[in-house]
């Protein structure tokens, strides 16, 4: 059987679904996000070494946002292995994807001596040794959207209310007499 693999995101403690990608509310037009991707997998062997590559795409333009080497594994009774990205500066109004790429643990790979944010992606040549890989831009559980937080408007101080001069009429009565 082929290993194959399936990908959930978190971001900012909000998951990815089937029906609905990971939502992340920032202020003001970008910010820093938290974003692990929870990898799941069949078929691996028990025993062998496995290593992932996750990629974080703009989903319009695909343009590279991250790219993590995942520690060496092996496979568990759960069947899951996270890759933690860290903090990437995400934008609002933009939706973002997770690819991944199942290798050996011994591949040798170009892409592992990139590092950080780097535009280049995953090497090509890697992406050819890969055992399996996930790069489905329709699979909202590996989607992220950011939007902007709604601030509250700042409540207006309310006007004062007009104050006019005030006036006191008064009238005094001594002994029956009365002043005008």
């Amino acid at each position: 059987k082929n290993p194959q693999i399936g990908t959930t995101v978190t971001a900012n403690g909000s998951s990815g679904q089937a029906e609905k990608a990971a939502e992340v509310r920032l202020e003001g037009e970008r910010g820093n996000v938290a974003v692990v991707d929870t990898v799941t997998y069949e078929n691996l062997e028990e025993g062998k070494e496995y290593k992932l590559i996750g990629v974080l795409k703009n989903k319009t333009d695909h343009k590279v946002v991250a790219v993590k080497v995942g520690d060496v594994f092996h496979p568990n009774e759960e069947n899951e292995t996270q890759i933690d990205f860290g903090e990437v500066t995400l934008n609002v109004g933009k939706e973002y994807i997770v690819y991944e790429y199942l290798f050996a643990g011994d591949e040798e790979l170009v892409t592992e001596n990139q590092r950080g944010n780097d535009a280049r992606g995953i090497n090509e040549a890697d992406k050819e040794k890969a055992l399996a890989s996930h790069e489905n831009d329709n699979d909202k559980a590996q989607s992220i959207i950011v939007t902007e937080k709604e601030v509250p408007p700042t409540p207006k101080p309310r006007p004062k209310p007009e104050t006019k001069n005030p006036q006191i009429g008064t009238t005094v009565t001594a002994n029956g007499s009365s002043g005008q």
